[in-house]
Formats: structure tokens, sequence, C-alpha cells
């Protein structure tokens, strides 16, 4: 399938030539910048009036702090010299009082000096006597605790020794009976072996004689019976010998034994007598050492009496003393205070008469600033009057000249007009004849395929329908040619001064009121607020073609932008006529702190509290802050 190459070409006429329409009267858009226009004329006429009696009003205001700033330092500066001669007064009442307290204090302290003097003396001589006798009292008393000590231990020492020596004795009888006895019973048991041997021996020898002789030899039963009687005779003679040794060893060990007790007992005795003896001897040492430290103690109290009186005398003479040096000391107090007050009076007389003349300097300063304040008030208004008539003639030369440049300027912009209009219209004419020759020349084409036969399409040859109706459904995709940007800078021209800009042939005649006020609206940033909080503070329409000229070139300083402070209740837009509401704003995408942050700024400057400059520079730090 093929598609002339012509078609796009033809497409893009038709589609222009479809939105050429006659022109209209002027728009409310138009008018409503006209009176937005003379309403920010007059605000800025206004400012500039209230600008020069705020002027005038600050320059009083100063003259007048001064004025009183003068006074007040001068009546700080006698203030001053009042409180340094005051100061002076009591500095010398101080150390006049300061000189007395010391004289009395002296006095005083010399009057208690001297019998507490004296009374010390007595009392350390009566401490050193009772210390020596307590210390010599304790001296006695340790020598005889230690005597009594040592004999104790001699004793006990004694009583010891006797007592090994008794036990040493009773050890040793005991060990010479038991001896004696043990020797005893050996020579009983060496006599029993004896006699037994000596009875084998014999039997032995009457065996041997009898086997000598060969014959039997007949034994008599009393032979036998005499020997055994004469071995038992024996054994009980040794035996009685050993027991008679044996107890004549323990009698002698027991007389022995009781021989030591007897010595003991008497030792002892002997030695407890010595003992109470020297206890007799300690308890007459004690007690007469304890009549010496009564009779030391009663040396003591007598010495402490006679010290206590010499006290009494020494503190009597003292008191009287001390009375006489504080009746003198009262005396001269009395007088120094009678001085005192009388300096103290010739002081107070000097500060009053210097107080006087101060109220006085206080009262004539006065008189001359208010004097003073009255003539630069009635310079002020004066010249306030003179420049409030001056600025109020420039103010009408200016918008005399301004109505002037605008109704000029209004001329013009309609001569540009009419101007643009025809040649739109011829444009506009001159495209229908080059679109219907394009038209005619691509069915001559068409035709001349019919007629070889060659297969024809829609697509390839567009019906004549397309060119001639205007309303055609392609008509949004062409919103971007029907741009109003001409439509403000055209009305702006009066406040730049500069030849308008030609718009676009083909778009200025089909504008309609709806797409020019709200198309401006982003491409300018003077057409609205800089803070996009004031849509929620002060709702106005979104129609921005009458914002474009609210707000003059002059009014931002060295190319920085401001927000315009238009006049709700005055401003017109589209849709008005029909009693329609204007269009709100969408939210912000700020937060809510934010917005009121940018509410109070611009509050601010439409106060002129802040220059534009620093509102651009708040406005952005609060935008930029997180």
């Amino acid at each position: 399938m093929q598609i002339s190459k012509f078609f796009p070409a033809v497409c893009a006429v038709a589609l222009s030539v479809s939105f050429i329409t006659v022109r209209a009267d002027d728009n409310p858009a138009q008018a409503a910048a006209r009176a937005a226009l003379e309403e920010t004329t007059r605000n800025l006429d206004a400012q500039q009036v209230d600008k020069a009696a705020v002027e005038t009003k600050a320059k009083a205001d100063q003259q007048k702090a001064a004025a009183e700033l003068k006074a007040k330092k001068e009546a700080e500066q006698k203030a001053a010299e009042q409180a340094q001669a005051k100061a002076k007064a009591d500095k010398a009442a101080a150390e006049a009082k300061a000189k007395q307290d010391a004289a009395a204090a002296k006095a005083k302290a010399d009057a208690q000096k001297a019998p507490d003097k004296a009374q010390a003396e007595a009392k350390a001589k009566a401490d050193k006597a009772a210390a020596e006798a307590k210390a010599k009292a304790d001296q006695q008393k340790a020598a005889a605790e230690l005597k009594a000590k040592k004999e104790a231990e001699q004793k006990a020492a004694e009583q010891a020794q006797a007592k090994a020596k008794a036990d040493k004795a009773a050890a040793e009888a005991k060990a010479k009976q038991d001896a004696a006895a043990a020797k005893a019973k050996a020579d009983q048991q060496k006599a029993a072996a004896e006699l037994k041997a000596k009875q084998q021996a014999e039997q032995k020898a009457a065996a041997d004689a009898k086997a000598k002789q060969g014959t039997p030899v007949a034994q008599t039963p009393t032979a036998p019976a005499t020997a055994q009687a004469e071995a038992k005779a024996k054994a009980d003679k040794a035996a009685a010998d050993a027991k008679a040794k044996q107890d004549a060893a323990a009698a002698k060990a027991k007389a022995d034994q009781q021989k030591a007790a007897a010595d003991l007992k008497a030792r002892q005795e002997a030695e407890q007598a010595q003992a109470r003896a020297k206890a007799d001897k300690v308890a007459a040492e004690l007690k007469a050492k304890q009549e010496a430290e009564v009779a030391a103690a009663k040396v003591q109290a007598e010495a402490k009496v006679k010290a206590d009186k010499a006290a009494a005398e020494a503190k009597a003479k003292a008191d009287q003393q001390k009375t006489a040096a504080e009746l003198k000391a009262k005396q001269e107090a009395e007088q120094k205070a009678a001085e005192e007050a009388q300096a103290k009076a010739q002081a107070d007389k000097v500060a009053a008469e210097l107080k006087a003349k101060q109220e006085a300097e206080v009262a004539a300063a006065k008189a001359q600033a208010e004097a003073k304040a009255k003539a630069d008030q009635a310079v002020a208004e004066a010249k306030a009057t003179a420049d409030a008539e001056k600025a109020a003639a420039e103010l009408k030369a200016k918008q005399e000249a301004e109505q002037k440049a605008a109704e000029e300027a209004q001329a013009k912009v309609q001569a540009d007009k009419v101007a643009a209009e025809l040649k739109a219209k011829k444009d506009a004419e001159e495209a229908t004849a080059r679109a219907q020759a394009e038209a005619d020349k691509i069915a001559a084409e068409a035709k001349a395929a019919q007629q070889s036969q060659q297969p024809i399409t829609a697509e390839t040859i567009p019906t004549p329908t397309t060119a001639n109706n205007a309303p055609t459904t392609p008509a949004p995709s062409i919103a971007p040619v029907q741009t109003p940007a001409p439509v403000a800078p055209a009305v702006s021209t009066p406040t730049t001064n500069n030849p308008p800009t030609t718009p676009a042939p083909s778009v200025a005649p089909v504008q309609t009121p709806e797409p020019v006020a709200s198309a401006p609206a982003p491409t300018n940033a003077l057409l609205q607020p800089v803070p996009p909080s004031t849509s929620n503070l002060n709702p106005q329409p979104t129609p921005a073609a009458p914002a474009a000229v609210q707000t003059p070139a002059p009014a931002a300083s060295a190319g920085e932008s401001a927000p315009a402070k238009p006049e709700e209740a005055k401003v017109s837009y589209s849709g008005k006529e029909l009693q329609m509401g204007p269009i709100e704003a969408p939210p912000l995408p700020v937060s809510s702190v934010k917005q009121a942050q940018l509410q109070d700024l611009l509050a601010k400057y439409k106060a002129d509290l802040i220059t534009a400059g620093q509102y651009q520079t708040e406005r952005t730090k609060i935008l930029a802050a997180p």
C-alpha cells in the first residue's frame, strides 16, 4: 500500500485552516487585565505616599529619641555625681565608726586581760602542785605494786621448789621400796632354785651311790622328808628375811616421806607467816601512802583556796578597771558620735543642695528638650506637609503620565491586533487557496490513478470534508500550538515601554477566554505570588493573564521577582459572568508548618517589613528545610 508524500502537508494545512475564525471583541481576561493594571498603579501610589509619611514620622521619632537620650544621659551623670558624694560621706562615717569600734574593742580586751591573767597563773600553780602530788602518789603506788608482785612471784617459786623436792623424795622412797621388794622376791626365787638344785643333786648322788653298790638301797621314807623339811625351812627363812627387809625398806621410805611432808608443811607455814608479815608491811606502807595523799590533797585544797581568793581579788580589780575603761570609751564614743552626727548633717545639707541644683538643672533641661521637641515637631510637620504635597503632585503627574501611556499602549495594541487579524486573514485565505490547489492536485492524481486502474485507498487520499470541517477531532493534538504567551506580553508593554512582539497570525484570533486565563500561569514568575501557600490564605482565580500586569518591572530589584499584592475582590476571572466561582488551587505538597511559615513571610512582605530579595532568600530557606 502506497501513501502519497503530500498527505502530511495537506493534513497540516487543513488543520490550521480549520481553527481560523473571525475576530471577536475583547474578552473578559483583557478587561480584567486593564482593571488589575489600574488597581496596581493605585496601590503603588498609595505605598509611595505611605512611605513618605513613614519616613517623616521615623525622622521625628529619631529626633525625639535623641533628645530623650541626651536628657537621660545628663540625668544619669548628675545622679552619678550625687551618688559619688553620698558614697564619700558614707565612707567617712564608716571609717569613723570602725575606728571607734576598734578603740572600744581594744579597751575591753585590755580590761578583760588583767583578771584573766592572774586567775590563769593561780590556776596553773594549783594544777602544777596537784600534778606533782598525783605523780608522786602514782610512783609510790607503782613501786608498792611492783614489790608485792615480785614477792608473790618469789613465794610461788619457793613453793614450787619445795613441792618438787617432796615429790622427788617420795619418788626415791617408792623406788627404794620397789627395789627392796624386787630384791626380796629375787632372793626368794634364788633360794627356791638353789633348794631345788640341791635336791636334784642329792637325788643324783643317791642314785650314783646305789649304782656303785649294786644293791638296791632301801630308802627310808624319813630321809626325803627331812631334806624337804630342811629346804622348806630354808626357803621360809629366806622369805622371812626378804619380807623383813621389804618391810624395813617400806617403813624407811614411809618415814622419809612423812619427814619430807612434815618439812614441806613446816616450810609452807614459815613461808605463809613470812607472806603475812610482808602483806602487813605492804598494807602499812599503803596506809601511810594514803595518809600522805590525803595530806597532799589537803595542801592542794588549801593552795586552791588561796589561788581562788587571789583570782577573785584580781577579777574584782580587773572589773573595776574594765568599768573605768568602758566609761571612758563610752564618753569618747558619745563625743565621736556627736562629731559624726554633725559631719553627717553637713553632708546631708550639701547633698540636699546638690540634689536641688540637679533637679533645677533637670527641669531646665526637660523644658529645653520639650521646647526643642516642639520646634522639631513643628518643623517635621511642616516638612511632612510639604513632602506630602510634593508627593501628591508627583503622584498625580505620574498617574496622568501612566494613564496617557496606558491609553497609547492600548491604542497601539488595538492597532496591532487589527493588523495582525488582517494579516492572519490574508494568510488564511492564501493557505486555503494552497490547500484547495493541493486538494485539486491530489484529486487529479487520484483520477489519473483510477484511470490507470491503480488501487486507491482512504489512507492515500483524504476526503475533502477533512479540510472543510473546522471542529475536527485532531484539535486536541495542536493544543501546544495554541499557546497564549503573546497575549501577556502584549498587555504588559506599558510597564517596559518596549514594542510588543508580534504573535503568531494563526493563533491570536482563535484564543478562547479559558485557555488564555490558564496557560500563562506557569510561564511567568510574576503572574502569581511565589509562595504556593497564598492560595490557601487568599483564594483567587486561577486565570493568570490579568495577573501578568499586576506587578510592574521596577518593583523587583536586581532581577529579583517578588510576589504580587492584588486586590482579590476587584479581579475578574473566566466564568464570573455565568455566576461561577473561581477554580481552587490544589493542596500544596508541603507540610502545614511550612505553609504557616510561608504565610507569615508573605504577610511581612505585604506589610513592607522586608524587601523582595529578603523575601526570596527566606522563602528558599523554608522550602529547602527538611
